[in-house]
């Protein structure tokens, strides 16, 4: 009994409904592989003209805390000051830690100055028990995992 244009508007609002539930973090599973970081993280970070850093705050069985964009950058860099980050994780209580960030360039492989600063935040984490898990870099649909390739 109801016509197209009114189906439509029900359909869209059970939509809004469905998305608004999926931003609080209590409904998102332990995040316990890169596969289900990077499910968080793509779609936040595929389609962005200039580089941004992300951090995913875990508790200590995995389960997502928040999500927190650290910083926006240019075309090819963002700055990142691993103070912030740890002062960050300390007030949202943080027992792992994964960092994220795009390049929009399209390729995924981390350059010197990503390795250098994966291990710049392993090492302040570690020092306030805060482990990081992954540092995955997103290109695209595509993605980079420190911790698949052991680099963490």
């Amino acid at each position: 009994g109801i016509g197209t244009g009114k189906a439509l508007s029900i359909m869209a609002a059970f939509e809004l409904g469905r998305r608004s539930e999926m931003e609080h973090p209590q409904f998102y599973p332990g995040i316990h592989s890169s596969e289900m970081a990077a499910s968080i993280l793509i779609p936040i970070l595929r389609d962005l003209p200039h580089e941004e850093c992300w951090l995913l705050h875990l508790n200590k069985s995995n389960k997502l805390i928040s999500k927190e964009r650290l910083s926006k950058g240019g075309l090819d860099a963002t700055v990142v000051d691993i103070r912030l980050i740890i002062k960050n994780c300390m007030e949202k209580r943080s027992c792992h830690i994964v960092l994220a960030h795009n390049h929009p360039s399209g390729n995924c492989k981390p350059g010197a100055s990503d390795k250098a600063m994966t291990e710049k935040l392993k090492k302040g984490a570690q020092m306030c028990d805060i482990e990081l898990v992954d540092h995955i870099i997103v290109a695209g649909n595509e993605y980079f995992s420190f911790a698949d390739e052991g680099l963490i």
